[in-house]
C-alpha cells in the first residue's frame, strides 16, 4: 500500500475507478469475509442519492452520515449532491469546509476509511485531505453512535449481511442474529429525515425484518423500494434499495412505491436508473397490538391469479409445518454429510422411517432415499417441537429451499402415504379433512399454477415459505377428494416414477411426459382457467426443464410447440395430440348423430368444438 500510495497519482483516477481498485486490489477473500465487504456500485449510490427529496431538509442542516461506509461511495455522492444547491459565488475553500462539517463516515476497516479519504479528496480535488468526520469504529459498538445519529439528517448505508457469530452478538448486545436487522433496529429508535439503505431482498419477507418494516412505515410519509437482482462485482446477494422521508412521530397511512431492477436491465439501470413494473399504493399502517404480517413490498400486477373465481386457500384444506430441526452436529463433519448421531440406515429406538436430505433425494413425484431419523426429545432444537407432530399421518411434502435461481420451477412434491418424517430441509402438507387427497395436494403443489404463484409472491429466490403456501390458491374442494381424478392421475404418475428394482423396466420417455401433461391439463381444468389463460402461465415455464427424477428432467421444456399460437387449453391440446384416435371416435359418433337428426343440443355444441380441435390438429 506505501509503495502503490507513493507511485500512483490518485488525481488522475475518476471516483469509480479507484473504488475498482480499492475493491479488486485491497479486499482480500479474507477480509471480505470478516467485514461481510459487497462495495456498493457507483451507479446504485448515484440512484439512492439523487431520488431522495433533499429539498425537505434545509441547506444549513444537512448533514450526511454513511455508516459501513467502506471506500465512501455513499458519501462522495452525497458531496456531489450537497454541492448542486450551495450558491455560486461559494469559493473552493468554503465549499470544502461546508463538506467537511457535512460528511460523516464510520468504517471498522483501515485501509477501507483510508480509500474512503481518497475519495472524498479526489470529490472535492483540490482541497486539502482533511476530513475530520471520518472514524474508524465498528458502528455497533461506536461511543459516538447516539450522539451523531441526533445530528444527522440523513443516513447512508449498506450494512454488512452475514449473521452475527454468538459471541460477537453477545458482545454487542444485540437484539437481532443479523447486522441488517439490528442496524434498523437502532437506528429507527431515532430516525434522521432521510433515509437511503442498500439491504438483502430478505427485508421484505423475513420475520427478523417484520418490525423495521412495521416502524419504518410509521415513522415516514413516503417509502420508495426497488427489488434488484445479483449487482455486486464480489457477492452473491440480491438486495432491495429503500429511501424513506416525510419523518413524522406517527402516521396512519404511508405512500409505498416500488419498482424491480430485472436481471437483464442491470447495466442500464446504473447508466441511466431505468426500472420496470413500477406500482404505488397507500398502505394502512398496523396498529401496535396487530400482529399480523406487513411489508412494505407491493406485488406487481398479474393477470393469472386475478382470474381464479375460488376463494379456497391451502391453509383452509390442509396444516403446514417444516419438518424436524436436530441440534447441531458436533462430529466436526461438513453440514452437508449425512447425520450419523440422529440419522441411521437400520431402525432404533425412538427413530422414524424418513427422509434426511432433499438435494438429490426429493423430485416431483419422487423420493429416492429414506433412512431412520431421530424423534428423541434429546435431539431436537429446543426452539422447535416438530418432532412433535403426527409423521405417522399421511401428507404431501415439498421442499423449503427453492430450485435454481431463475427457474419458473420452484416447488417439488411427493404424495406421502406411508407416514414417513422429515427433516427441516421439508415443509411438511397435512390435510385437514378426511377425503382431502395428499396425492391431488401434491398435484396442486408441483404444478405450473403452484410455482407461478410461488414465483409471484415469494421475493425470496432462495427460499419458500410456509407464509405464501399458506396463500397458494386452491380449485374448488370438490376436485382435492380422494376419489378424485386428480388423486387418480396423481397417484397413477407417482406410482410411474417410483424407485424400482435395478433391473426393472423404467417407463419410457413418452409414456411420462404423456402422464405429467394430463396430470397438468388436469388440475388446470380445476381451476376453471380459459384458454388465453393457461397458454399466458405456460408460456413462463418455455424453456425450462421440469424437476422431474432423472432421466425425465428434460423430457419436456414447452408445453406447446413454438409455431403453434392458437388460444386452447392443454385438454384441447392433449385431445388432439396423445389422445387423437378417442377424440376424433367420439366426433366420428356426433357426425353420424347429426346426420341422423338425432343429435342433442348439447352434443351440438360439444361437436362444434370437436371440429374446431380437428382443423387445429391438422395446424
Amino acid at each position: 500500500w506505501a509503495s502503490v500510495k507513493s507511485t500512483l497519482h490518485f488525481q488522475n483516477l475518476s471516483v469509480p475507478d479507484l473504488a475498482f481498485v480499492a475493491e479488486s486490489a485491497f479486499i482480500t477473500d479474507k477480509t471480505r469475509d470478516e467485514f461481510g465487504v459487497h462495495s456498493t456500485p457507483a451507479g446504485l449510490a448515484d440512484y439512492i442519492v439523487n431520488h431522495l427529496p433533499w429539498e425537505q431538509v434545509p441547506v444549513d442542516e444537512r448533514v450526511v452520515l454513511e455508516a459501513f461506509s467502506g471506500h465512501g461511495i455513499f458519501l462522495a455522492k452525497a458531496m456531489e449532491r450537497l454541492g448542486q444547491d450551495l450558491a455560486p459565488s461559494l469559493g473552493p475553500k468554503a465549499r470544502h469546509e461546508y463538506f467537511r462539517h457535512r460528511l460523516i463516515g464510520v468504517e471498522t476497516d483501515p485501509l477501507s476509511l483510508e480509500i474512503c479519504r481518497l475519495v472524498l479528496t479526489l470529490s472535492d480535488y483540490p482541497n486539502s485531505n482533511s476530513w475530520d468526520g471520518l472514524h474508524c469504529e465498528d458502528v455497533f459498538r461506536w461511543p459516538e453512535w447516539k450522539s451523531k445519529l441526533q445530528s444527522a439528517t440523513v443516513m447512508l448505508a449498506n450494512p454488512p449481511y452475514e449473521a452475527f457469530t454468538k459471541k460477537y452478538r453477545h458482545q454487542i448486545n444485540a437484539k437481532k442474529t443479523k447486522p441488517p436487522a439490528e442496524f434498523l433496529h437502532r437506528l429507527l429508535q431515532q430516525p434522521p429525515r432521510l433515509l437511503g439503505l442498500v439491504l438483502p431482498l430478505s427485508f421484505l419477507s423475513d420475520p427478523i425484518y417484520r418490525d423495521a418494516n412495521r416502524e419504518m412505515a410509521r415513522r415516514y410519509d413516503s417509502i420508495k423500494v426497488i427489488e434488484l437482482p445479483r449487482i455486486f462485482r464480489y457477492a452473491d446477494n440480491e438486495t432491495v434499495t429503500v429511501m424513506a422521508s416525510g419523518l413524522r412521530t406517527q402516521g396512519q397511512t404511508v405512500r409505498v412505491h416500488c419498482a424491480e431492477v430485472l436481471k437483464d436491465g442491470v447495466d442500464r439501470f446504473l447508466e441511466d436508473w431505468h426500472v420496470s413494473e413500477e406500482r404505488s399504493a397507500d398502505l394502512a399502517v398496523p396498529l401496535p397490538e396487530d400482529k399480523s404480517q406487513f411489508t412494505l413490498r407491493l406485488l406487481p400486477k398479474d393477470p393469472i391469479f386475478s382470474q381464479i373465481k375460488n376463494q379456497l386457500k391451502l391453509s383452509d384444506v390442509a396444516n403446514i409445518h417444516k419438518g424436524i430441526n436436530w441440534i447441531a452436529r458436533t462430529d466436526g463433519k461438513p453440514q452437508t454429510a449425512p447425520r450419523t448421531d440422529v440419522a441411521s440406515n437400520k431402525e432404533k429406538k425412538g427413530f422414524h422411517l424418513g427422509a434426511e436430505k432433499r438435494r438429490g433425494n426429493l423430485s416431483q413425484f419422487q423420493l429416492r432415499t429414506l433412512r431412520y431419523l431421530s424423534l428423541l426429545d434429546k435431539d431436537q432444537d429446543p426452539s422447535t417441537r416438530a418432532n412433535k407432530r403426527p409423521w405417522e399421518e399421511r401428507k404431501a411434502v415439498c421442499n423449503a429451499a427453492a430450485l435454481e435461481r431463475d427457474s419458473p420451477w420452484r416447488l417439488l412434491s411427493y404424495a406421502d402415504s406411508a407416514g414417513l418424517a422429515f427433516t427441516k430441509q421439508f415443509f411438511a402438507v397435512w390435510p385437514t379433512k378426511q377425503d382431502v387427497s395428499e396425492y391431488a395436494l401434491a398435484a396442486i403443489l408441483s404444478s405450473p399454477m403452484a410455482n407461478a404463484f410461488s414465483v409471484w409472491k415469494d421475493i425470496s429466490r432462495r427460499d419458500n415459505r410456509i407464509e405464501t403456501l399458506s396463500e397458494l390458491p386452491m380449485p374448488d374442494s370438490r376436485y382435492l377428494q380422494t376419489d378424485g381424478e386428480i388423486h387418480r392421475r396423481a397417484a397413477e404418475l407417482q406410482d410411474m416414477l417410483s424407485v424400482r428394482e435395478l433391473f426393472a423396466q423404467p417407463p419410457t420417455e413418452q409414456a411420462v411426459t404423456e402422464a405429467v401433461l394430463r396430470l397438468d391439463a388436469t388440475v388446470l381444468d380445476a381451476y376453471e382457467l380459459s384458454a388465453s389463460v393457461q397458454r399466458q402461465l405456460l408460456k413462463r415455464f418455455n424453456g425450462w426443464p421440469r424437476p422431474l427424477p432423472h432421466p425425465y428432467h428434460n423430457v419436456f421444456i414447452r408445453y406447446f410447440p413454438d409455431h403453434f399460437e392458437e388460444e386452447i387449453t392443454l385438454s384441447d391440446f392433449l385431445a388432439i395430440t396423445a389422445v387423437w384416435e378417442a377424440t376424433n371416435k367420439r366426433r366420428l359418433e356426433l357426425v353420424k348423430k347429426k346426420l341422423g337428426k338425432t343429435i342433442q343440443t348439447k352434443e351440438r355444441t360439444e361437436l362444434e368444438r370437436l371440429q374446431h380441435l380437428a382443423g387445429l390438429k391438422r395446424e
